[in-house]
């Protein structure tokens, strides 16, 4: 980077202005004491602004925005669905954008944008092992990879209501029953998403976070993160790669936002667990997917993937088709029956009576 700091100020912060996202901006800002300098000196909040805006989804973008109005202590008063199914859009936050805040969510982006492609990359191999389809899955697609990080921004934006709740950040303009209900809030309950599939998508990266803080495996996903509302420190992080492994990771705007609301709403798997999962008429079946817990799906990514990745899986017939007839369901059946391990099976016989879904 030493080359970089003999040219002009001016070209330095077109380098730092067209970064091509924001952990990218972070870490030159973080690592060089000259544009360190240069970033707060010039516009740090443009800079900020034109990057999330060239590089951030739409849906991601609104959570971001929103945890910065936390943080700057005015998030104001919002009916309890407005704030659970994320109804809220807040414009640019420029004028909120302090140096130390915006020095702190750097920091915190670059910790998401790590957890999230650690996590990408453990249920992508879980996914490998498991998965008999004989094809080259190649790389997890630009939205799929913005999936789960916009996944972990959902966890950050429940540290934050909940933060700033302890904190007393919310008391102004808010009612009391409103704190109640968020004090009592817990992030794997369905009320607060706006669809089941959302919630799966959470609850894959929380049972991630739990394998981070507990440095093992662990299969109990019915409670929250152990320890406080923050996330935590990626393992290992000097000699990990946290380069993007992605497909198309330098998108145009066009194609981003074309993409943008598949990144928000694709719930394919969801919709074949819950609509499609039946065996074929002429099988005898001792279950039906409806009787297994989701975690073993959770550990796959299964809520992550594009409905084209499923149909490349022979977990979806057609990666065109949005919506199946009821006897279409079947034909995939068997490969989404390879997937949980025998292990998983007899417990899901175990617990047949337990109401999971």
């Amino acid at each position: 980077m030493d080359h970089l700091h003999h040219l002009p100020t001016e070209i330095l912060l077109q380098i730092l202005q067209n970064c091509p996202d924001l952990s990218a901006l972070f870490s030159p800002v973080n690592t060089s004491r000259r544009l360190s300098s240069i970033f707060e000196i010039h516009a740090p909040a443009k800079t900020f602004e034109l990057v999330l805006e060239a590089s951030v989804p739409g849906s991601v973008q609104r959570l971001m925005r929103m945890i910065i109005r936390i943080r700057a202590g005015v998030f104001k008063h919002h009916r309890w669905e407005d704030l659970s199914t994320l109804r809220l859009y807040y414009s640019t936050v420029g004028d909120l954008l302090t140096v130390p805040l915006l020095r702190r969510f750097l920091r915190l982006v670059h910790r998401v944008h790590v957890l999230a492609h650690l996590c990408l990359d453990r249920c992508w191999e879980s996914l490998r092992c498991r998965a008999q389809s004989g094809k080259d899955l190649g790389a997890p697609s630009w939205t799929e990879e913005h999936r789960t990080i916009m996944s972990f921004w959902r966890v950050q934006y429940f540290y934050e209501l909940k933060v700033a709740r302890l904190k007393g950040r919310l008391s102004k303009g808010w009612e009391t029953p409103m704190l109640s209900i968020l004090g009592s809030a817990s992030i794997d309950g369905g009320h607060f998403f706006a669809g089941g599939f959302q919630r799966e998508q959470v609850l894959t990266v929380v049972e991630f976070i739990e394998v981070i803080k507990a440095k093992n495996e662990i299969c109990d996903v019915g409670r929250l993160p152990c320890g406080s509302f923050r996330l935590p420190d990626p393992w290992d992080r000097k000699n990990a790669d946290h380069s993007c492994r992605c497909e198309n990771p330098s998108l145009g705007p066009r194609a981003r936002r074309r993409l943008s609301g598949k990144v928000a709403w694709e719930a394919t798997a969801w919709t074949y667990i819950t609509n499609h999962a039946r065996p074929p008429a002429d099988e005898v079946a001792t279950y039906t997917l409806q009787r297994l817990p989701f975690q073993p799906f959770r550990k796959l990514g299964l809520f992550l993937w594009d409905q084209k990745r499923l149909a490349e899986l022979g977990l979806w017939p057609d990666p065109w088709r949005r919506s199946l007839d009821l006897d279409e369901g079947p034909r995939c059946f068997p490969a989404w029956l390879r997937l949980p391990t025998p292990d998983e099976v007899t417990q899901a016989g175990k617990n047949e009576d337990d109401d999971d879904w």
